[in-house]
């Protein structure tokens, strides 16, 4: 009976040593496929970073590129109207009406072009209520061009001074006031929109 016993508990023991080898074999196959998912996952990870990394150098020598040769006409985009076109700067926002177009910048108004009845005389195309400080015309424009400088009652009621460039196209019989408010655009770019009419 001793016997016995002692064969079923070293019966017991082996069945229990070759249960638990066949468990940890699985096991130890399952974490060597899991470091090589890992393995791949790390290398997908790092042709994903390094694909990432040259778009942003690319990104960083076409700003670069940009920033050390700055193209006008990146920076313009056109505005076509019924017997005009124009560049202005592409920040602006642009709402365009009736033969006129609207500018603002970042929200505030800062003045627009209108259409206007035909005359080669620039006294009558200046607007109601104003007093002229000065007249120029521009010479080598594209049209005629006169810019004035003038004050107009402002809708708070207070004085207001705008710089109002008038182009005048005699053989389309037209005539466009583009008008800022003085404080709001300086000469360079009025002068740079000047350049690009047509």
């Amino acid at each position: 009976m001793k016997w016995l016993l002692k064969i079923s508990v070293m019966l017991m023991a082996l069945t229990l040593a070759a249960c638990s080898s066949q468990d940890s074999a699985p096991v130890e196959k399952k974490t060597a496929v899991q470091e090589h998912t890992k393995g791949e996952s790390a290398g997908e990870a790092n042709s994903s970073y390094q694909g990432k990394a040259e778009e942003g150098q690319k990104d960083a020598d076409a700003n670069g590129k940009e920033k050390n040769q700055p193209s006008s006409e990146d920076s313009l985009t056109t505005l076509k109207l019924d017997h005009i076109s124009l560049q202005v700067p592409k920040e602006w926002r642009v709402q365009k009406g009736l033969d006129s177009a609207g500018f603002q910048v970042n929200g505030e108004r800062i003045g627009g072009i209108d259409g206007l009845g035909y005359s080669d005389d620039v006294q009558s195309l200046l607007p109601n209520h104003h007093e002229v400080l000065s007249m120029e015309e521009v010479k080598g424009a594209p049209v005629k061009t006169v810019i004035v400088k003038l004050t107009t009652d402002a809708l708070n009621g207070e004085k207001q001074t705008e710089t109002h460039v008038f182009f005048i196209k005699p053989d389309q019989k037209a005539a466009y006031d583009l008008h800022f408010i003085t404080s709001k655009i300086n000469d360079e770019t009025i002068q740079s929109i000047i350049k690009t009419i047509k």
